[in-house]
């Protein structure tokens, strides 16, 4: 059995085992605390939830951007990686809806760092507003917030590049708005989760609570560490 722990994943291992397998691991065969752990992974290997994550592969949503955070530095995709990386796309100069959003945003945040003080979150705001977020605006509107969510705008294409890679819908603004610098840019309203690879893990609506975001976020990044390094 150990063999195959060198030669195969740990989670790959523990679902091809048969349930009584597994009950004879966890009943002491192996000792009662790998039996547990064992029986733990076991459980998690066949659930239904990763199970689909397998069979499906990654979403196709994702990918590589060019951004300016707002103390002006550039920022890349892979400058991310290694992190949960949260995204929620809008514009500095939303009336409500990017508030409301951004706050619960911050309150899942807060929630997770309790939970798993050592969790490495990347939270960003994605803003699709090019003529008007600039560093300093995107700077002003983050600064209410979490101290680690950091603001990120770009120039129309860097912006436009972003939007189609992550299939966020944002409506541009007429030369007649410019003009008068006041309009509103209808957007997709939505936070987006993505794992320490860059691949797309879950997204949340406006219908979800804080505390719904921040289970599922620990939920990830327990299972993760799992199937990474069981034994760490």
């Amino acid at each position: 059995f150990f063999s195959c722990f060198r030669t195969m994943g740990v989670l790959d291992r523990l679902a091809a085992l048969t349930p009584m397998q597994v009950n004879l691991m966890a009943a002491g065969v192996l000792g009662v605390p790998l039996g547990a752990y064992a029986k733990y992974l076991y459980d998690d290997a066949k659930s239904p939830h990763v199970q689909s994550h397998q069979r499906e592969g990654k979403a196709e949503l994702g990918g590589k951007y060019t951004m300016i955070n707002h103390r002006g530095e550039v920022k890349t995709q892979a400058d991310f990686l290694g992190t949960w990386q949260l995204m929620y796309f809008g514009f500095t100069n939303c009336p409500d809806v990017c508030p409301a959003q951004l706050n619960r945003l911050t309150e899942a945040l807060h929630l997770v760092k309790k939970a798993r003080p050592s969790a490495e979150l990347s939270p960003m705001f994605m803003c699709c507003d090019p003529g008007r977020d600039s560093v300093a605006a995107c700077r002003k509107a983050v600064a209410d917030y979490h101290p680690d969510l950091m603001g990120m705008t770009g120039c129309p294409g860097q912006v436009e590049t972003l939007t189609k890679a992550y299939k966020v819908f944002f409506s541009k603004p007429t030369d007649q708005d410019v003009q008068s610098g006041d309009y509103i840019v209808d957007h997709s309203i939505a936070t987006f989760m993505f794992d320490p690879q860059g691949n797309f893990v879950e997204y949340w609506s406006s219908n979800h609570t804080a505390e719904d975001i921040s289970k599922r976020i620990v939920q990830e990044i327990d299972t993760w560490k799992l199937r990474t390094n069981p034994f760490g």
